[in-house]
């Protein structure tokens, strides 16, 4: 078993990688915008009828979608370790171990054994309700802050959603003339891992 110290960071390490992430895909969608602006404006210049070099539009997207899908498979994969360390926890720790390493041992049900992906707040009300002022999760930052997922259910989902867009982006890119192959690559891979490759999105529960 896991030293306490050795929990909190892998769990720490987690959330702080989803949050990185997380931030590089609303910069994507910042600098997305932007490419779309600059390419409305030069079909305008077209219209008119100049020439408009458009190659630096192509690239700076080529590099906005393999940077969105890098930070996906990061998400991901920070997600798997994150529930991973929550599983383990399950299955070595007793239901007043998992408490006092949330802070709440002293009130909680001991009889109480939650899975502690649920213990720890993704999401949910706390369970004993509260703030929880002390424990080492409350000091690492992982607990009572924006959720990661609410469930396992919602991390299966983002695989999903990488696989849907993978296609939407493929469109995307073929509008400028060029295949996003790292981008789709590597959200065909995720897809593939999850067993999203022959489904719709939309169909998986």
């Amino acid at each position: 078993m896991k030293t306490t110290k050795t929990i909190v960071r892998r769990l720490f390490d987690a959330r702080r990688a989803i949050m990185a992430a997380l931030a590089v895909i609303e910069q994507c969608s910042r600098d997305e915008h932007k490419i779309r602006v600059k390419e409305r404006h030069f079909q305008k210049v077209e219209e008119q009828g100049f020439p408009v070099n458009k190659s630096f539009l192509v690239e700076t997207y080529h590099g906005i979608v393999a940077r969105r899908f890098r930070a996906r498979e990061s998400i991901i994969s920070a997600a798997e370790v994150f529930f991973d360390t929550c599983d383990e926890i399950d299955a070595t720790m007793s239901a007043p171990q998992k408490w006092d390493l949330l802070g709440c041992g002293h009130r909680a049900d001991p009889s109480r054994n939650e899975p502690f992906a649920k213990m720890v707040g993704l999401g949910y009300e706390h369970p004993i309700g509260g703030e929880c002022s002390f424990g080492p999760l409350k000091f690492a930052g992982v607990l009572n802050t924006t959720p990661l997922f609410r469930s396992q259910h919602e991390a299966d989902r983002e695989v999903a959603l990488a696989y849907e867009e993978r296609q939407r982006h493929a469109a995307h890119v073929r509008s400028f003339g060029i295949q996003a192959i790292e981008a789709t690559r590597l959200a065909a891979r995720l897809a593939e891992n999850k067993g999203f490759v022959h489904r719709a999105p939309e169909t998986v529960h």
